[in-house]
């Protein structure tokens, strides 16, 4: 004897069966990537492009260095790796870090289309910065993945977040003008 299957039971399996298949294509997007910042830097030789202090008045709110394979910025090619960390040196709301990012991509006229939904992603797994913390950014085969104070995070869905992301930083109309000539290696003239 045959029974009748509901559709809403159909519906809860055909769910069931998605969310697997979502949460595992989430694992697997996450376990490409090495479990600890030391780890990737072992395993990919880097050279630093350059350092810098952001500071507003006299406080200094972080320290960031951008490092690539070829030890140039722009990569040379896709497949050249990156790490952008930041080191804290004062504590930072996850919801400030979220609205901050998007001040600055709106000040650099990205359109929210380019960005919205990269903040569900975010704002999942920034956590709340403490000053000592490192946050950092790590690009490799136009992947990218964040790691906190070492350990990874979780990597972003979209090849075009590494670029607009570092773009806050690295873009020619970035708001700290200054800061983008240090990330870049080069010497600024007060």
């Amino acid at each position: 004897m045959f029974k009748k299957i509901s559709y809403v039971g159909l519906l809860s399996f055909a769910l069931f069966f998605s969310n697997a298949i979502n949460a595992q294509n989430k694992t697997d997007d996450k376990a490409q990537w090495p479990t600890t910042l030391s780890s990737f830097q072992q395993q990919n030789e880097l050279k630093v492009v350059g350092n810098a202090i952001f500071s507003v008045l006299f406080w200094d709110l972080y320290k960031s260095q951008l490092s690539t394979g070829s030890g140039k910025y722009p990569q040379s090619s896709n497949h050249d790796n990156l790490i952008y960390k930041i080191d804290y040196l004062k504590d930072v709301t996850a919801v400030d870090l979220v609205d901050y990012t998007i001040e600055q991509w709106q000040y650099l006229a990205v359109s929210e289309q380019q960005y919205k939904d990269y903040l569900p992603q975010l704002k999942a797994i920034w956590p709340n910065i403490k000053a000592g913390d490192s946050l950092a950014l790590v690009v490799k085969n136009n992947s990218s993945a964040f790691y906190h104070n070492g350990e990874l995070l979780g990597a972003m869905d979209g090849e075009n977040f590494a670029l607009l992301f570092l773009d806050i930083w690295l873009s020619k109309e970035t708001s700290e003008p200054k800061l983008r000539e240090q990330l870049l290696g080069r010497t600024v003239n007060d």
